[in-house]
């Protein structure tokens, strides 16, 4: 039963991503208790939702590493391209250092330098339908 679930979840993990454009990602981590090597420890668990233009959303990629380190971002955000995400407009994520550092260095698709705002919601650029601004860089659903 586990190696059945392994392979769907495989399959999904590695599908393309270039069956429509996501010009809104948004990028979240979390920690969660682990087994690894016979040991529980704390481990980061990335995930990237992507939403069209029609207001659609989808689970784009998720990981687990150890911490939220620079290289982790890095390798999860080129596996997201690898996979063709492009055309992404805006970035949503909280203003966490490796992150914005990987997406200045390495945009997921920005029609132009500077199109990508992580931690902040993008001044004067139209979010996706139906989701409104809340607070500093998050966002809401509309009542």
């Amino acid at each position: 039963m586990c190696a059945e679930l392994d392979g769907k979840v495989g399959a999904f993990a590695q599908r393309p991503l270039d069956h429509t454009v996501f010009p809104y990602v948004f990028l979240d981590a979390t920690y969660r208790k682990a087994r690894s090597q016979h040991r529980i420890a704390s481990a980061a668990v990335v995930i990237a939702t992507g939403v069209t233009a029609e207001g659609r959303r989808e689970v784009l990629g998720f990981a687990a590493g150890d911490s939220e380190s620079w290289a982790f971002w890095a390798e999860f955000l080129r596996e997201l391209r690898s996979r063709g995400l492009d055309g992404v407009r805006l970035v949503v994520s909280d203003s966490h250092a490796a992150l914005e550092e990987d997406l200045v260095h390495q945009p997921l698709g920005a029609a132009e330098p500077g199109g990508q705002t992580p931690g902040r919601c993008g001044a004067g650029l139209p979010g996706p339908p139906g989701v409104a601004p809340v607070g500093r860089g998050g966002a809401g659903r509309d009542a």
